[in-house]
């Protein structure tokens, strides 16, 4: 039986970086059980390499990471991750991988973003999506996440109290108590 190396694609930018099935490559070949990085900050020091491992385990882990998250889930990164890409574009930012301050000047825009009427444009729960989205984009594409830094982290925070202290909210427009059919009859 064939043996398969279970490798990422994409190269590496730091040791024990996690890849889903998306961005792996089911690749044969041959690598030592531990090589040593030369030329970089890692000189001299042991890697653990993947080890090669039969077809049907490698199609058994893509499913398996497949199945870590939804496809609700999966839409809502992806558009999440459009809507980062267009607005770091259109503002002259480099999205990945993307700097501290890029996240917090582009939460901060949407936060101050108002719809017509003058209510906020976006909810601050909004905001968590949208950072677990670039998260998620930075970590599978062998980056750092850039909101794991302070900065974005405390702008977060920052705007999360800004919209209690002022009440803002996205309005909701609910349907009216007589238009609701009741299901407790």
């Amino acid at each position: 039986m064939a043996k398969h190396q279970f490798s990422t694609v994409l190269r590496c930018r730091r040791v024990g970086d996690l890849r889903y099935a998306a961005d792996m490559d089911f690749r044969s070949g041959r690598t030592p059980a531990v090589t040593t990085v030369a030329g970089t900050a890692e000189a001299g020091r042991s890697v653990a390499v993947e080890p090669e491992i039969p077809p049907a385990v490698a199609k058994r882990i893509a499913s398996a990471v497949h199945s870590s998250r939804s496809e609700g889930t999966r839409k809502t990164y992806a558009a999440a991750w459009r809507r980062f890409t267009n607005w770091c574009e259109s503002n002259g930012h480099v999205t990945l991988p993307a700097h501290p301050v890029t996240v917090a000047a582009y939460l901060v825009d949407a936060a101050d973003t108002r719809t017509e009427t003058g209510e906020r444009a976006y909810a601050a729960a909004t905001f968590g999506t949208w950072i677990a989205a670039i998260n998620h984009q930075h970590r599978t594409s062998g980056y750092l996440s850039p909101s794991a830094h302070e900065l974005v982290t405390a702008t977060l925070s920052g705007i999360r109290r800004e919209y209690a202290t002022a009440g803002d909210r996205p309005v909701l427009h609910a349907i009216p108590s007589s238009s609701r059919t009741s299901s407790c009859l």
